[in-house]
């Protein structure tokens, strides 16, 4: 299920069901409804994060700079510092498992230089990917009027994430990790309290 707004014409819940080998729609409720994504849109952050890697363009150990920019960046986050360093693997790790929103920033001005560049990547691709009602306009899920998406856009790029990244798939089911001597604990409860759940993010 995505989040609804308060300002949405529609409040009421949007969730979907699919197949995950073959995409086929299993339950469907209000999934093409407008919707603020919130840190769902960290799963765009992460599919070009990953493409990146595949293409051998990053390095899951390479270590990122962390500007202003991404330091000033509002709870969640790792509490980075300006002028400080963290490896793309713990960057991906604080994405999955905190939602932080200081990492997300750092990860798109690596690869794009700017995280608007970036943003234009994501809109890119999510035309590629079909998901005809989603609009990116930051790569963390912070508030944005225009930022939107619908539980089945979601649903098409959650499929296309372990679609296309089979090994990277597994890290979405970690709970817990380690960065400069502080753990941060997943808070999707869904891991924890449902039976076979292997991810994949909260919003």
């Amino acid at each position: 299920a995505i989040p609804t707004s308060k300002n949405s014409k529609n409040s009421r819940k949007a969730s979907i069901v699919a197949d995950m080998q073959d995409g086929k729609i299993l339950h469907s409720s209000n999934s093409k409804e407008i919707r603020y994504p919130a840190s769902l849109v960290k799963m765009m952050t992460l599919y070009l994060v990953f493409q990146k890697i595949n293409e051998g363009k990053l390095s899951l150990d390479k270590k990122l700079l962390v500007s202003k920019k991404a330091a000033a960046m509002p709870r969640t986050n790792l509490a980075l510092k300006p002028g400080g360093y963290i490896s793309v693997r713990k960057a991906i790790l604080g994405l999955i498992v905190h939602s932080s929103n200081d990492t997300a920033v750092v990860l798109a001005e690596e690869i794009a230089g700017t995280e608007a560049k970036f943003v234009d990547m994501m809109n890119q691709q999510a035309k590629k990917l079909k998901m005809k009602n989603t609009t990116y306009r930051n790569a963390s899920g912070w508030p944005n009027k225009a930022q939107k998406s619908t539980a089945h856009d979601l649903a098409k790029l959650a499929i296309a994430l372990k679609k296309d990244f089979p090994q990277f798939f597994p890290w979405f089911s970690v709970t817990s990790f380690t960065f400069n001597g502080k753990t941060y604990k997943s808070h999707n409860r869904v891991l924890k309290d449902y039976k076979g759940a292997t991810g994949l993010k909260t919003g």
